[in-house]
Formats: C-alpha cells, structure tokens, sequence
C-alpha cells in the first residue's frame, strides 16, 4: 500500500502535468484566435484589393458561367454582378473570338497549359463595343480537383483607340510621302569647290536611293544621271560652284530600280555676311509625268498633222484623166479614182449604176421597163 506521502507527491505530479496541459490548451486557443483573426483580416484584405482593384477579376465555372465578379469587370461590361452570374462568358465574348476562347480554356482546363492569355472584344450590356487584354488560370483544391477559372482583364479599349489612329495616321502620312516628288539638297562651298552635301529625306522617293547611300558615294549624284545628259549637269554644277547664276536644268536620271525619270533642278545661291558663296540649295522636282504627257501631247499633235496634210490633198489641185477618169498620185502614176480617195480619206465605195449609163450598156432592160 502507498504511504500517505507517495500518494501526495502522485496528486502534485497530476496536478502540475494538469496545469501545463491546461496553459497549452489556453496557448492553443490563443494562437487559433490568432490565427483566426489573421484569416479574418486576410479575408479582409482579399476582399478589398478583390473589388478596388481596377484590373477586371471574375471566376468561372467550368459550365463558364460567372461565379463571381469584381466592381472593375461589371464597370467594364456594364453589367451588375448579379447579372453576370446568370451569363458565360460566351455571352460578352464578341462572335469573333468565341471559338478560340473556348479552345483555349479547354485546354487550360485540362491542364495542357498553365495559362493563356488574349486580347480581345467584349460586347457591353449596351451593346457598344470595349477591348480587353485577358489572362485566364485554373484553380484547383489540394486533392487536384478542378475549382474554377481565374480571369483577370484590363480594359484596353482607349489603347486600342490610340493604336486605330495611329495606324490611321501613319497610313496617311504614308499617302502624303507617296506623293511628294519634291526634294532639296545642300552643297556647302570651300574656295570655289564643294567640301560637302547634304541630301533632303525625300531623294529616297524620287530616286529611290537613301541619305545614307549619297553620303556613302560622293559621285552617286551624278553616276545616276543619264550618260547623255551629264554634261548638261556638271556644267550646272559648275556655274554654281563659280558663283554664277545658272537657269533650272531639266534632265534624266536612273532610278535605282532601274527606270529612267525626269527631274528639274533649280539651285539657288547662298552667301556669307561678307557676300562671299558659301553654299547653294538645289531643288529636285520630279518631272517624269509632265515629260511623259508631253510626249503624248507631240505624238498626238503629229498624228493630226499627218491627217491634216492627207486631207489637204484631197481638196488641192488633182490630175484627173478626161477619159477613163484615173488620178495621177504623187508619184506620177495613174491610180484608180476610187482607190485614191480611198487611201486619202476614210471614204468607203458602193458601186452602182446611174439611170443614164443603164440606158447605155443595157438598152434592152429599159426598153422592157418602159424607160
């Protein structure tokens, strides 16, 4: 039997491991409290950032119908949250992008990738039109069972406004380039010689060569030039470089894909303070469509002179045989009324038989007739 002290000193034992079991429990409780309260204020904070952040977040259901929507998305769709929970994202998806949408979150679904990301149409509650740049995730619990889609989307619609007129507005600037057939260079003079040129941005459009390619090659200015019509220019040049005022040049270059262009060029003179040449500006104006209708102009004006002078021969003085009734033409022989007028005008022969010659050379026919 225990002694009155061994049963003493068990109950203080018990008593002791009690208390310490009974601070761990309080601890316990203490940190779940805690814990509890750090869940609390996370919840919270996910909450806050969840619906203040101006970044569109929503997840939805494998069925892609809207679970939950932040205050950004429905401002951007239009649509209160409790609308979009009876919709998919079909339904604000613009027809466009549907089918690669769907692709996609099928395969993020299966796990084919981690993640996709998009830019494209969303079609608002008003019906009108935004732009948004999509990533799309697949949440799933700790035992790998799908939860839901995690879609956050930035309204890029003013972006995508800016990039609309910008590519407008390039293709305009691009229009008006194409129709510049003007440029200016600059020869900067040392002593009477020429140290340095400088070529305006538009040579590549008249040319076709860069500002680049003419600093690189000194003499690419005047290699381009039509053989025929490079002593003309030099001669231009060298009147400048002398000080002397020259007239505008019209003349051929080669373009640098090959084909011949007219060009006119003006130079103007500029002088120091102390009226000494210091440099010149010359002004290349493209002149090709000008040439060209000048061309067709003379060809043309050729051509009705031809006609003009076969037409007056028609009604000058013609050599006509009292008898059988030929022409001589102007190479003194004897053609066939008919076939000169022919050859001489646009006039086409019908043959026939006037009333008089018919009693003539068919006697009989009339006298049948009664004539």
């Amino acid at each position: 039997m225990k002694d009155e002290q061994e049963i003493k000193k068990e109950l203080i034992d018990e008593l002791i491991l009690l208390r310490s079991q009974i601070a761990d429990l309080k601890e316990a409780a203490k940190k779940s409290k805690q814990m509890e309260e750090r869940l609390r204020e996370s919840e919270e904070l996910f909450k806050r950032i969840f619906n203040e952040i101006p970044i569109g977040i929503s997840t939805v259901g494998a069925d892609f119908r809207f679970i939950r929507t932040n205050k950004a998305f429905c401002t951007m769709t239009g649509y209160e949250e409790r609308e979009l929970t009876a919709l998919t994202f079909r339904d604000l998806t613009h027809p466009d992008h549907v089918a690669t949408d769907v692709e996609n979150v099928t395969r993020v679904l299966n796990k084919e990738i981690p993640f996709y990301q998009t830019e494209k149409r969303y079609i608002r509650k008003d019906k009108a039109i935004v732009w948004g740049k999509t990533i799309v995730s697949s949440i799933f619990d700790l035992s790998g069972q799908f939860q839901h889609f995690l879609a956050m989307t930035e309204d890029i619609t003013e972006r995508k406004r800016m990039e609309e007129e910008l590519r407008k507005s390039e293709i305009r600037y691009r229009r008006i380039t194409e129709t510049i057939t003007d440029y200016i260079y600059t020869v900067r003079i040392r002593d009477g010689r020429a140290i340095e040129t400088r070529h305006g941005a538009g040579c590549r459009i008249v040319t076709g060569y860069s500002e680049q390619e003419f600093r690189s090659d000194p003499h690419l200015w005047i290699n381009m030039v039509a053989v025929e019509d490079r002593p003309a220019v030099i001669d231009q040049a060298k009147g400048a470089l002398a000080g002397k005022k020259v007239s505008p040049l019209e003349h051929r270059i080669i373009h640098k894909r090959g084909v011949l262009r007219w060009v006119r060029n003006t130079i103007v003179l500029r002088y120091d303070p102390q009226e000494r040449l210091h440099a010149y500006d010359g002004l290349i104006q493209d002149i090709t469509d000008r040439k060209q209708a000048e061309a067709e102009r003379e060809k043309l004006i050729a051509e009705l002179q031809k006609a003009m002078s076969e037409v007056k021969k028609l009604s000058g003085f013609l050599p006509i045989c009292a008898s059988c009734k030929k022409i001589r033409n102007d190479e003194g022989y004897w053609q066939q009324i008919e076939s000169y007028i022919k050859e001489h005008s646009e006039a086409e022969f019908s043959h026939g038989m006037c009333p008089d010659c018919g009693k003539k050379y068919y006697p009989e026919y009339f006298q049948k007739r009664g004539e």
